[in-house]
């Protein structure tokens, strides 16, 4: 297993990661429709988007096991002068949950967030 940091190739993966949890966490809270039909392209878009136009302001991390992205956590770094970053994205697939993946995505996501305000607050 290994920890870094997204690149603009990740995407599609991330997306499909992305809509996985949102199916399985999400459903009945969104339509069915908008969750088999219409998150796909959508979470594609935005990660496309927001991999190849990165920010200073925004960290997006990967948890890689065996070439396979398992799991991803982002923030907005600068996201508000009062409460700090925000965590904007936490995604473990549930066939690894239980490995303290999500767990060392926050950490990592943290001292980043450290990184860039020293006072140490993270909202989610």
């Amino acid at each position: 297993m290994t920890f870094r940091h997204a690149k603009a190739a990740d995407y599609l993966e991330i997306a499909k990661l992305h809509v996985k949890s949102w199916q399985q966490h999400y459903r009945g809270d969104f339509s069915d429709h908008f969750l088999d039909a219409e998150a796909a392209l959508e979470r594609e878009e935005v990660w496309k988007d927001r991999l190849n136009n990165s920010s200073p302001h925004q960290v997006v991390l990967v948890a890689d096991w065996d070439g396979e992205v398992c799991g991803f956590a982002s923030a907005l770094l600068e996201d508000d002068s009062e409460h700090g970053p925000l965590l904007d994205n936490l995604h473990v697939l549930a066939t690894v949950k239980g490995k303290g993946i999500g767990r060392h995505l926050m950490r990592l996501v943290a001292q980043e967030a450290l990184k860039k305000n020293p006072k140490g607050k993270l909202y989610l």
